[in-house]
């Protein structure tokens, strides 16, 4: 048998959404007892006809009726995966692939409300049932953004992380501006006092801004330059005066 179509045997089990976008109307509540009633599973926001993928490589175990309901399950390495209601398109023994089409979402009566609206999706492993979106690859629940969290129990699940947003300065700041800081940002206006740098105070990697000596036409002198341009500048003024005690020196006559 081919690798790419043989069943999964990991523990490490990691499925595929059944629909997409993957929308959650109505999450895991399992009972307290095995006897009292829960949620044994999730319940996904689909449209009648919309096809249901498979969560992995595996095999089917069941595809059929109970209760009046269509129901399909796959066995994924040691979790066994149902999905309902359900048109099923596939028959018992058959080998699946992750997203290969199980069926179609059936429009019978739930309790999601109009009849063919969700998508219950369950797991089962070692006969308990666990929730099926622990095995989901790289996804997180984010609220609806059109729903506020308080109003309703619907959640996103999308496999993008969404992170903050930045303004132009650079700075982290959420979709209305905010910054996300732990600080405030300051009001426009003067340094405070507390940060302000002494103006004696430079850093060793800050370049040295302090007025240079410049030549007549305002270019600046180097080194190299401003000590020989210094002296020369000196001889010349010694010359001057020597020549100018010269020509003022009293003359004695004879």
């Amino acid at each position: 048998m081919p690798a790419a179509t043989t069943p999964s045997t990991s523990s490490q089990v990691r499925a595929v959404p059944p629909v997409a976008p993957l929308r959650v109307l109505r999450r895991f509540d399992p009972p307290t007892q095995p006897w009292l009633a829960g949620h044994r599973g999730v319940d996904l926001a689909a449209s009648a006809g919309e096809p249901v993928a498979a969560a992995g490589y595996g095999h089917v175990v069941f595809s059929g009726r109970i209760a009046g309901r269509g129901v399909v399950s796959i066995s994924v390495g040691s979790i066994r995966f149902t999905y309902e209601p359900i048109e099923p398109a596939v028959a018992v023994g058959e080998i699946v692939r992750p997203g290969m089409p199980l069926g179609t979402v059936a429009r019978q009566p739930d309790h999601c409300g109009p009849p063919g609206s969700c998508l219950h999706w369950g797991a089962i492993r070692d006969g308990r049932y666990v929730d099926p979106l622990l095995f989901l690859r790289h996804v997180r629940l984010l609220p609806l953004a059109a729903t506020p969290p308080a109003a309703s129990d619907a959640l996103d699940l999308t496999s993008d992380a969404i992170g903050p947003f930045s303004d132009t300065l650079g700075r982290a700041s959420d979709p209305l501006g905010r910054p996300l800081s732990g600080h405030p940002v300051p009001a426009e206006g003067p340094t405070p006092l507390s940060r302000a740098r002494p103006a004696t105070s430079r850093s060793p990697t800050e370049p040295d801004v302090a007025p240079r000596a410049t030549r007549a036409g305002g270019t600046p002198l180097s080194p190299d330059t401003f000590v020989p341009t210094l002296f020369a500048t000196a001889g010349l003024a010694v010359a001057a005066a020597t020549i100018s005690r010269r020509r003022f020196r009293p003359h004695h006559r004879g």
